[in-house]
């Protein structure tokens, strides 16, 4: 998602990056020839890091010894591109194609307030980097976003990009997180597939469910019918339909029942428990073997969560490469 960014905020971002990972001080001369920039470019950019983001990234400055970065971590790091992705033109616009498709050049360049000539180039660029991930922006009855690969492919590009773009605490809409998190609960969607799970894995489902709903409500399903006997297992609350409605007003039941099913069954319900159990244990194995897992501070916690991790990955890459879907 970060090559989505402007120039100026990659740079920034690789800055901070560097930074973050080096247990030395850098000289100017070091870190713009990291970032392949002049070095008066360089200290603009961490002239403008201290102005937007001086309160949460602290960078600390020397005469002799040059720049690091202070007091920094993954939250930090996270927030910082969720605010460098909602003040990117580029981002902006994707975003906006994805919530609202099928308007016209002039409703998108009046939103985002840009001439029809940056809007072109941004849209070039956007198409450059969605490319890689098998998507494009097209014309078709307006602007849209579709996949070469399939719908479910795209539904989880767009969570990731909404997660980037909102963080893990807010959603597209305005219904609260927590209240989706319940609805979810309520009608037995699978928050956590595989162990225990966190909150940062609980975020992505509950972004997940939410493209599902959106998506759907925007006429692109998926072509996927409810089981009959998961139907009878549990009757589906007519109050969180309801509520749903409230925030996408052109929800409709059967596209509500579908999503609430696809989540009861399983996005990976085409592997049994002992067949995630297998896989599970063999990324494991393999990662016990690795040099990085055995430094000293690769604890049974971080292994664990790691494994997980690995898990999910790999039965969404299967996800993807197995569906059929157009």
């Amino acid at each position: 998602m970060i090559r989505l960014l402007e120039e100026n905020y990659r740079k920034m971002e690789q800055i901070i990056r560097v930074l973050s990972i080096s247990d030395q001080w850098m000289t100017k001369k070091e870190l713009a020839k990291e970032i392949g920039s002049s070095e008066s470019t360089f200290i603009r950019y961490i002239e403008e890091i201290k102005i937007r983001w001086g309160t949460k990234v602290t960078i600390e400055t020397s005469r002799k010894l040059g720049y690091r970065i202070e007091h920094f971590n993954a939250a930090i790091y996270l927030d910082v591109l969720m605010d460098m992705a909602q003040s990117s033109t580029n981002s902006q616009l994707l975003h906006e194609i994805i919530m609202n498709p099928g308007q016209t050049i002039e409703y998108y360049c009046e939103t985002l307030s840009i001439s029809r000539s940056s809007f072109t180039r941004k849209l070039k660029r956007c198409n450059e980097i969605l490319e890689s991930y098998l998507l494009k922006i097209i014309v078709d009855q307006g602007f849209q976003l579709t996949s070469q690969k399939s719908e479910i492919q795209l539904r989880i590009f767009v969570t990731f990009f909404f997660l980037n773009f909102y963080g893990r605490h807010e959603l597209p809409y305005t219904i609260d997180k927590a209240v989706v998190k319940d609805i979810m609960e309520r009608n037995h969607c699978q928050i956590s597939l595989c162990g225990q799970g966190s909150t940062y894995e609980q975020s992505f489902y509950i972004m997940y469910f939410m493209v599902h709903l959106m998506r759907e409500t925007q006429g692109f399903y998926l072509d996927h019918m409810p089981s009959k006997d998961l139907r009878n297992m549990h009757e589906l609350k007519n109050k969180d339909y309801l509520l749903l409605k409230k925030e996408l007003t052109n929800l409709n039941y059967d596209s509500y029942e579908k999503v609430i099913d696809y989540f009861t069954r399983s996005i990976f319900q085409q592997f049994s428990f002992s067949e995630q159990k297998d896989i599970r244990d063999k990324i494991q194995r393999n990662l016990q073997i690795c040099v990085f897992s055995k430094k000293a501070e690769w604890d049974s916690d971080n292994l664990d969560f790691i494994v997980h991790l690995l898990t999910n990955i790999y039965f969404f890459l299967v996800c993807i490469l197995l569906t059929r879907h157009i």
